[in-house]
């Protein structure tokens, strides 16, 4: 049984977009339903692919390296995350013309050197795992890999073979020890989870206007010609179809449904997300803020740290304005104060009065 590795690997909430546009892809659940009806028969992987998500090939290795049967790779191009798949199988061979490649893993990363230094620290660690993969096929030490990873290092057929990525050729051999010419392509893009979604939401704002019935592309707008033994070609809108074919309607709202699930549950997820690290920053600004401040902008009058921070701002220089209009109102201007007391004046007289009514109520004279 063949199972195709084709396109770009990414996750089961992104791999229906491919799947609705008729695209290759290959996702976990994709992957596991194949495995699932092989059912223990030998496969071949045919793999032709640029790589991708990371933690979703991860999985797919796991698969592979769990089932049963036996398993070959036929390599046409296994490119970054794809390697997974081939250093999985219990074989792997190369066609004539295809090419192997690793390097580091890679993402995007936005803040202060703090956030830098943690996705560094993130990625180091996702090459330590993918070397084991490497280690576990080649032999090699993960000094050599790390090298390796770091130059984007393309291979060749031979130079697979060679370095034990490979066990050997699909067809033999060639007779020649010239290497085959094989063109190189830039790793091909992937289509973002956020776009996946807004795409999905986009699609579900107007009236569905094509949909897919039996593998076939149906056009809202056109006219259907529909077969029948019976009453034989009869012309149709989608419409009219969908009445005629309630299995066709009940797949099609089923399909809807679970996209809006899991769309639903994307957005959800993501303004937990959002909202935990709003908490965050707001929390490591508590020290400058009041409490009764902090507490409003959490569950009350909510706003995040940049906002709270400008109101505390405002209420400080407030507090301060109004100080030192107090401040002023209590002075006394300078030309009512003495320089000294006059000479008819005992300086101790004040002195003098308290100290016998202390003595006074102590029982003293």
């Amino acid at each position: 049984m063949k199972i195709n590795v084709k396109g770009p690997i990414v996750d089961d909430m992104t791999g229906w977009v491919y799947d609705y546009f008729k695209m290759d892809s290959v996702y976990p659940k994709k992957l596991e339903k194949a495995l699932e009806e092989a059912n223990g028969e030998e496969i071949t992987l045919e793999i032709n692919s640029y790589g991708g998500m990371c933690v979703p090939a991860f999985d797919m290795y796991k698969m592979i390296r769990d089932y049963e049967g036996e398993v070959t790779a036929h390599v046409t191009a296994a490119v970054s995350a794809a390697t997974f798949f081939a250093c999985a199988a219990n074989k792997t061979l190369m066609s004539d013309a295809a090419i192997f490649m690793i390097h580091n893993t890679q993402s995007m990363a936005a803040g202060d050197y703090r956030d830098m230094e943690k996705e560094a620290d993130s990625l180091k660690e996702f090459n330590t795992a993918i070397i084991n993969v490497y280690q576990r096929k080649t032999g090699m030490n993960a000094d050599e890999l790390q090298a390796m990873m770091d130059n984007d290092t393309y291979m060749s057929p031979q130079k697979a073979i060679e370095l034990g990525f490979a066990d050997g050729w699909i067809y033999g051999k060639p007779e020649s020890n010239t290497e085959p010419v094989v063109a190189v392509a830039a790793v091909g893009q992937i289509i973002p989870q956020d776009k996946a979604h807004e795409l999905f939401m986009k699609l579900n704002q107007i009236e569905l206007e094509t949909t897919e019935i039996d593998g076939d592309i149906v056009q809202n707008t056109d006219t259907i010609n529909t077969e029948n033994s019976e009453t034989g070609g009869t012309d149709m809108n989608l419409e009219e179809f969908l009445a005629a074919n309630p299995e066709a309607q009940a797949e099609l709202n089923a399909r809807i449904e679970a996209a809006k699930n899991e769309a639903a549950e994307a957005a959800r997820a993501e303004g937990v997300a959002n909202e935990r690290e709003r908490i965050k920053a707001l929390d490591e600004i508590a020290s400058g803020v009041t409490s009764e401040a902090l507490t409003d902008a959490k569950y009350g009058d909510v706003c995040d740290a940049k906002e709270l921070s400008y109101r505390a701002m405002l209420d400080e220089k407030k507090r301060m304005a109004q100080y030192m209009a107090e401040a002023i109102s209590d002075s006394t201007p300078a030309d009512d104060v003495a320089a000294q007391p006059a000479e008819d004046e005992n300086p101790n007289a004040e002195a003098d009065e308290l100290a016998a009514i202390v003595n006074k109520q102590r029982g003293g004279k």
